[in-house]
């Protein structure tokens, strides 16, 4: 697990909410959001790894509807798409 994604997942933990960590290399990380049910599903991606994670969102949100979606970590330049793409995937929100 990446050290940001432990330091924001301890923080989260102790604040008093449960959460579940899944990534790409899970056999099948949609399923993991099926089990857990979400209110929100988060994701952190750089420069080439974003279209990927988008269409993994998009398979979550079409399984779990009424979770809402949150991505960071990308360039400044590619802040344009990705808020275009969540807000698209929120239903304009």
């Amino acid at each position: 697990m990446p050290l940001g994604i432990g330091y924001l997942s301890s923080i989260v933990r102790q604040a008093g909410y449960n959460i579940e960590i899944a990534s790409l290399t899970e056999p099948d990380p949609v399923s993991v959001a099926l089990e857990f049910s979400p209110d929100l599903v988060a994701f952190g991606s750089t420069t080439g790894f974003h279209r990927k994670y988008f269409e993994l969102n998009r398979k979550i949100r079409n399984a779990v509807p009424d979770a809402k979606s949150v991505m960071g970590e990308m360039e400044t330049r590619l802040a344009e798409i990705v808020i275009s793409a969540i807000r698209d995937l929120n239903n304009g929100r």
